[in-house]
């Protein structure tokens, strides 16, 4: 069953009233779980082409890679920063400590799983939200998928090598990707 069909589970034994839309770390990793699910059910026609190169290791490659040359970008002072900058609306300085993030973050996650997913997290959060307040609406979209879609396969890499992640690494990742849209949302301006 995919995830937007799944009902919602009713819990009769909560005594206090919450937040609308409120989980508890149980509901998240059940979440994470029906993600992984939904991945399966939708790579499943593509999995005989795929299969020989779709592999957990390779994804962390991959992701790593991408965030190793994605952060690179961003680092290098000259012209292309200073566009970036104009363009994206953030300070140079920022957009270049983002950089130095993204290529660390992504050789964490190559050697120790768990301390680079929340890094990877953490770079998906503040992608998402750059992609969010780009200045034009055209860019917003490509963007802010593109950044979950890198996380999700992260999780996905992840789930594949070690495992259902606990429950305190599933808090872990919600609050790295929660600190990296606030890094982006409160980036001074100048």
């Amino acid at each position: 069953q995919l995830l937007w069909h799944a009902p919602v589970p009713h819990h009769p034994s909560r005594q206090e009233p919450e937040a609308a839309g409120a989980m508890h770390v149980g509901e998240l990793v059940q979440f994470f779980a029906l993600l992984t699910k939904e991945a399966d059910v939708l790579l499943e026609p593509l999995k005989p082409y795929l299969a020989p190169y779709l592999t957990p290791s390779n994804v962390v490659l991959g992701v790593s890679s991408l965030l190793a040359v994605a952060g690179l970008s961003h680092a290098v002072p000259g012209p292309m920063a200073k566009l970036q900058s104009t363009i994206i609306g953030i300070p140079e300085w920022f957009l270049t400590c983002a950089g130095l993030l993204m290529m660390a973050s992504g050789g964490l996650f190559y050697t120790h799983r768990a301390a680079g997913l929340g890094a990877v997290a953490i770079c998906m959060g503040g992608s998402g939200a750059t992609a969010a307040m780009m200045p034009s609406m055209l860019h917003r979209p490509g963007g802010m998928v593109f950044s979950v879609l890198t996380l999700g396969a992260a999780v996905w890499a992840y789930v594949g090598e070690l495992g259902q992640p606990g429950a305190e690494l599933t808090v872990l990742v919600l609050a790295c990707y929660a600190a990296g849209v606030a890094g982006r949302v409160y980036v001074p301006t100048s």
